[in-house]
């Protein structure tokens, strides 16, 4: 699992560390870095503000994106965990992503830039129990998604009604509520209910890419998307388009990895008009070029 930040708002110091740092060891790293140990290669060193002495972590001498900091921490069955940490860069502009690696147990900074060292402070990873998780979920939903609303019920003649009872039941979404889906929907009819019963946006994970549609040069087969298509039709369930283009280079139909670029021009013109052609005005959105920056390192 991995976060982006993106935060807009730029701050003289960081805030404090969510829960006290929770399960984080040396969360405010006022004890150097203890705790906390080199990710990948690299250095790690403590670092301060010169404005107010605040301490901070610093990764540095970085030579692959992944090299940063980690922490090792013990994650318990059946809970929920929230994660936090005030992230900053040594210079110039960069995307951070915070990485929760649950096999291992242990969390860490990565950044595409090896040129910038990687700042943090005031880390947090904070567990609930499902019922502390719930409590917070319903304490959310009561401050942001409801509010009082006063009915006047009256007659024709504009009289009050006296003992008149409203009933309100909600038949849709008022935002776009989804969940990825397989072919297996095609031949289960309780995972057709569940899905059918709970979303009205759909992206297929893999029945419309390339490699599944044209697996030998020249003979199609749209078959199993053309068959989840009118389930959706059928169930009312909207279609994200996913997708055209993979520029993973390992996920390409097998005749693609031996095209000449010429020819591989022409097979990308034919994908993308017999795709397209197929299921005009049957989707809401096309992926286009799936992960188009992911490879070009």
């Amino acid at each position: 699992m991995s976060t982006m930040f993106n935060e807009a708002q730029c701050l003289a110091e960081p805030g404090r560390a969510h829960y006290g740092g929770g399960l984080i060891v040396n969360p405010e790293f006022n004890r150097g870095v203890e705790g906390w140990t080199v990710f990948g290669q690299g250095a790690i060193k403590q670092g301060a503000s010169k404005e107010s002495g605040n301490r901070f972590i610093v990764a540095h001498s970085r030579r692959k994106p992944l090299d940063s900091f980690s922490q090792k921490i013990l994650l318990e069955n059946g809970k929920f965990y929230s994660f936090s940490a005030w992230v900053q860069i040594s210079e110039g502009s960069e995307t951070v992503a915070a990485v929760l690696r649950l096999q291992m147990a242990n969390c860490y900074m990565v950044s595409n830039n090896t040129g910038v060292e990687i700042w943090a402070d005031n880390v947090s990873l904070q567990s609930f129990s499902k019922e502390q998780w719930r409590s917070h979920q319903d304490k959310s939903i009561d401050k942001v998604r409801k509010q009082k609303v006063r009915f006047h019920i009256t007659y024709a003649n504009k009289t009050a009604m006296e003992g008149g009872v409203i009933s309100i039941k909600q038949i849709k979404s008022g935002f776009p509520f989804g969940c990825g889906m397989n072919h297996y929907i095609l031949t289960n009819t309780d995972y057709q209910d569940w899905f059918a019963s709970r979303f009205k946006f759909t992206t297929f994970t893999n029945e419309m890419k390339w490699y599944s549609t044209e697996k030998i040069e020249g003979i199609e087969n749209y078959t199993i998307p053309d068959a989840m298509v009118k389930f959706c039709e059928k169930n009312g369930i909207s279609i994200r388009g996913h997708n055209i283009f993979w520029d993973n280079p390992k996920h390409q139909p097998e005749w693609v990895k031996t095209l000449s670029p010429e020819d591989l021009k022409e097979a990308a013109a034919r994908r993308i008009n017999s795709v397209t052609t197929r299921y005009a005005g049957k989707l809401i959105h096309w992926d286009v070029m799936n992960e188009n920056l992911h490879f070009i390192l």
